[in-house]
């Protein structure tokens, strides 16, 4: 924006991997348009909340920060983009935004707000994402940090489970072509980055849209021919276990550049909760999977998303949860608590369980993943790993940081110039939810 350079942007993001590549989208773009991007105080000139509605509390959040930063400087603009504005426009801008900005409209923020200002925008932008076909021009990198890049390939999700607001927050499913995808991760080389993290909402689902035969899979296969020696590896942000083919497993397993981790969400290990969720699969096609890929990746990370709460979800249901993951070779869990998003099917149903039933089932669902979390450590005890050294040193020890290919954070004592190397790494002994090595 022409002779606005020195106004001071704060951008504060909610959620998942593919709203914190949007939100450095749009520092990028506001870096160009000439704004100076500060972190929040009452010099902030314009205030950017890149918001989520996966649950309820997300959406609370999003409200007491929209509150926090009108409070910071009652004179500067609020700005709501992301997903919250996106499905409930007119209660986020009730709460004292001056404009709310949809999913769609935020690839163009800058420019939209400028309309805004020179009172030739709305105040409410909002376009309805059910109707978008096309992914959109890529617009910047998805930088994060110095050594990692997010970057986003896919958006939009065709799944509508029961109880999930997000594809009606982000549209049908949206795929970025190939070529670009390799443009994208070009640049991204150029400009030093180590790791790459490929991501989406509905990633299992690259393609169909543009008619690509096993999309993500020769998608990955390319990847691994065109990069196995330009010293970068790639990180796959969550995948839905029944588009997690037996060749996409055996691509990561055999590749010297994919990282041995996977998130795999579950939601339930009780056939009749899954069925209601309309979650495509059986407790026993998902045993078989995560047994097939711990086959496979034996020291491979295995994350996995549970739902704890969902509505008619009786005691023997939620023992069938604990039960399944326990006995599988997983290596950590997130855990949520049911949130009754208002639009979706799981809204309406009957049954719904008491907040202090949820709560118990949560936390017994978490100690348990922090007790394999704590195995999984244990079992790596000894091993040579190779670590991306991040740019900033862990806040507790003063070592240095970084995660190894199968997600162990690990600490290590070292000169700062190893900050951004790949390094080679012996595992040592696990501190809590950190690992600690040694160079070698």
């Amino acid at each position: 924006m022409e002779g606005m350079r020195e106004i001071k942007v704060t951008i504060h993001t909610f959620g998942c991997k593919s709203n914190q590549y949007d939100s450095a989208i749009i520092r990028e773009e506001a870096i160009k348009a000439g704004f100076e991007v500060v972190p929040p105080s009452p010099e902030t000139e314009i205030f950017v909340v890149n918001t989520c509605t996966v649950t309820g509390k997300t959406d609370y959040q999003a409200r007491q920060m929209i509150r926090r930063f009108r409070r910071m400087n009652p004179s500067a603009l609020v700005v709501a983009t992301g997903c919250y504005a996106q499905v409930y426009p007119q209660e986020v801008k009730a709460i004292g935004v001056d404009c709310v900005i949809g999913n769609r409209e935020k690839e163009d923020l800058w420019k939209r707000l400028r309309d805004f200002r020179e009172g030739r925008g709305p105040a409410v932008m909002v376009s309805d994402m059910r109707r978008i076909s096309d992914f959109g021009a890529p617009k910047g990198t998805g930088i994060f940090g110095r050594t990692r890049a997010f970057f986003k390939i896919q958006d939009g999700c065709d799944a509508f489970c029961s109880y999930c607001i997000i594809p009606y927050a982000r549209g049908r499913g949206r795929s970025l072509p190939m070529d670009e995808v390799f443009r994208g991760i070009d640049g991204l080389i150029e400009k030093g980055f180590k790791e790459i993290v490929l991501t989406g909402i509905h990633i299992g689902s690259y393609g169909i849209d543009l008619g690509y035969q096993r999309g993500l899979f020769s998608l990955l296969k390319e990847v691994e021919r065109r990069y196995r020696n330009r010293g970068v590896r790639f990180r796959i942000s969550s995948l839905e276990p029944m588009e997690l083919d037996r060749g996409i497993i055996e691509i990561i397993a055999g590749s010297e550049i994919f990282c041995h981790h996977l998130h795999i969400p579950l939601q339930s290990g009780s056939d009749r909760i899954l069925e209601a969720m309309k979650r495509p699969y059986t407790s026993r096609d998902f045993a078989g999977l995560i047994e097939f890929i711990h086959r496979k990746i034996p020291h491979g990370s295995l994350g996995v998303d549970i739902i704890a709460g969902f509505p008619g979800e009786g005691e023997e249901d939620h023992l069938a949860t604990y039960r399944l993951v326990r006995d599988l070779p997983i290596t950590y869990f997130h855990v949520f608590p049911f949130s009754r998003r208002k639009g979706t099917p799981a809204y309406h149903m009957a049954h719904q369980i008491h907040g202090k039933v949820v709560r118990e089932r949560c936390e017994a669902l978490r100690r348990l993943g922090r007790e394999k979390k704590e195995e999984f450590y244990r079992r790596n005890i000894g091993r040579e790993e190779e670590v991306l050294i991040e740019e900033r040193v862990d806040k507790d020890t003063g070592m240095l940081r970084g995660y190894t290919k199968n997600y162990i954070l690990t600490l290590i004592r070292g000169e700062r110039e190893l900050m951004g190397k790949m390094v080679k790494v012996r595992l040592l002994k696990p501190e809590g939810d950190r690992m600690v090595g040694t160079l070698l």
